[in-house]
């Protein structure tokens, strides 16, 4: 690496790259350049809560951060110990804090780090905060930042006398936020788990334990955090290659329900008994379709859905949200992809008095009221009540997936990275992209396009009419609607040079829920196929 390449910019709500020496990788100077930025777009004396994960070089960085926030006379709170991502946002807001930071990288491989920024109300922050923050790092020398993070060398004796901690009546309020909601009693459930070798193990065991479920279990060997995440691609639940240690635990327990968190326990995995003793590993559509219906089913059968709760999801995400949602009478918000569009959403639809009650997006991130950046204590407690519920008085989560497919049709998607290589990567996947958007296609897998979205352009065309529409940010994403039902989508990264394609099919249940599963199987096998080979990717 040179000093002449492109340095690291603060992109969705913070920066994340491989750690490494020079401006594009994650290190010390890189690290106190953000700080430099922060500290200078921030007002005079703000308040911040710092955190870390169990990343390599968290505990360091996170010392350099707040040491560089002190140097520029900032108040700094540092949660003294391995953390998740979700307690840090939720004291930041409990504090009244103005900023949170949070070291961690999530899901990323062990080679990674980053930054993660938020805001007051605990949520990701957005522009034109984010803005100031990228322009201040602009306009941050290498060498400015080179002799910060020099003088500010972590010396843990300067560093502690001008810091607070949090106390563990912050956390304990953490693990008792993420026990609510509750609608059943039932606990009877075999639990068989895992965080992955990242932060979340411990907050697990307590908050399980506080809300009564007496019979979890843990992969040993994957309990105790590690930033190397020994045998692991990445601490990643949306992976199936990660979760053989705790398929291989579930069954040896005969347990009811397997489950597990990513590096910095905000992303949630679930793998859930299925047909012919086997298991069905969960995507985050489906994990959210399960809590969401459930949600609502309880809490309609109690008289207690007013109408005025609201259903957040985003573009890339699912269509049976929004049917569910309307099955029960209740508000729907799509987004752009990306939790903290979620959150600025759910904000928005409390200040104008509707209930936030869930936020979901495909990529196993789930937020359950009152939790507004995704959460995977909240998001798994709940989940596993639900289990328990239907294990005891229906046919466990698989039964309530065919109770959702029989009264909203069967839905399935998909997610396929396309990576980009060589030094013109991300010009090459921009002329892909741009080329479609140029002769979009009128058929994809023997059906015919009725509609399709063009973000960036905000456009939309259907039944042969343009049209402009404004009900979202510009961003670089196409979106096609079959008249089948099927979708498709198109978006490049904003971390890599990947082009991420999303894919869903529908398909009613008219007869035996095994050959309607089958049948959709094969439909988005062939949509995925011709979506690749007709657009050229």
């Amino acid at each position: 690496m040179t000093r002449k390449e492109q340095p690291l910019e603060f992109g969705t709500a913070g920066v994340r790259a491989i750690m490494g020496d020079g401006p594009t990788r994650i290190n010390r100077t890189t690290i106190a350049r953000l700080a430099l930025a922060i500290a200078q777009t921030a007002q005079d004396n703000s308040s911040f809560i710092v955190g870390y994960d169990a990343r390599n070089n968290s505990r360091e960085f996170a010392i350099l951060i707040s040491s560089v926030l002190l140097s520029r006379g900032h108040r700094i709170s540092i949660i003294p110990e391995i953390t998740v991502t979700p307690l840090l946002a939720w004291i930041t807001k409990k504090k009244k804090a103005d900023f949170g930071i949070m070291v961690t990288s999530s899901h990323n491989p062990h080679e990674y780090n980053g930054i993660k920024v938020f805001g007051s109300n605990g949520t990701q922050i957005v522009s034109p905060l984010d803005k100031d923050i990228s322009n201040a790092m602009d306009s941050i020398s290498w060498e400015e930042a080179e002799t910060a993070g020099i003088q500010q060398g972590g010396h843990k004796e300067q560093f502690s006398s001008g810091v607070d901690t949090t106390t563990p009546e912050d956390i304990n309020s953490y693990i008792h936020s993420a026990l609510l909601p509750s609608l059943n009693p039932e606990r009877e459930i075999i639990i068989a788990w895992t965080p992955l070798h990242g932060s979340a193990g411990k907050y697990f065991e307590k908050a399980f334990s506080k809300a009564g479920f007496t019979t979890t279990v843990p992969v040993q060997e994957e309990f105790e955090p590690d930033g190397n995440f020994p045998d692991l691609s990445a601490p990643n639940p949306e992976n199936p290659d990660n979760l053989q240690k705790v398929l291989s635990l579930g069954n040896a327990i005969s347990a009811d329900l397997l489950l597990a968190t990513d590096g910095d326990g905000d992303r949630v995995g679930a793998i859930i008994p299925a047909q012919f003793n086997s298991w069905q590993i969960l995507n985050g559509n489906e994990i959210g379709a399960l809590l969401t219906w459930y949600l609502l089913r309880e809490l309609q059968c109690r008289n207690m859905l007013t109408g005025n709760e609201v259903i957040i999801s985003t573009i890339v995400s699912t269509p049976l949200a929004q049917k569910i949602a309307k099955r029960f009478g209740v508000h729907y918000r799509e987004t752009l992809t990306g939790f903290k569009w979620m959150a600025q959403a759910a904000e928005e639809e409390e200040k104008a008095g509707r209930i936030p009650l869930i936020s979901f997006e495909e990529s196993n991130g789930v937020a359950v009221s009152p939790f507004r950046d995704k959460d995977g204590l909240s998001a798994l407690r709940l989940l596993s009540e639900a289990a328990a519920h239907e294990k005891e008085y229906g046919t466990g989560l698989f039964g309530m997936q065919q109770e959702i497919a029989h009264c909203c049709g069967l839905h399935l998607e998909e997610t396929h990275e396309i990576f980009f290589e060589g030094s013109n990567s991300l010009q090459q996947m921009e002329s892909t992209l741009n080329t479609i958007r140029n002769n979009m296609p009128k058929a994809v897998a023997g059906q015919n396009v009725t509609t399709w979205r063009d973000l960036l352009l905000q456009s939309h065309w259907s039944h042969n009419m343009n049209q402009s529409f404004q009900e979202l940010p510009a961003q670089n994403l196409l979106k096609f609607f079959l008249e089948d039902g099927s979708w498709f989508a198109l978006r490049p990264s904003g971390t890599e040079p990947k082009l991420k394609i999303y894919l869903g099919v529908v398909v009613p249940v008219e007869s035996e829920f095994t050959s309607t599963w089958e049948k959709a199987l094969h439909l988005l096998h062939t949509l995925s196929q011709e979506v690749i080979q007709s657009l050229k990717i």
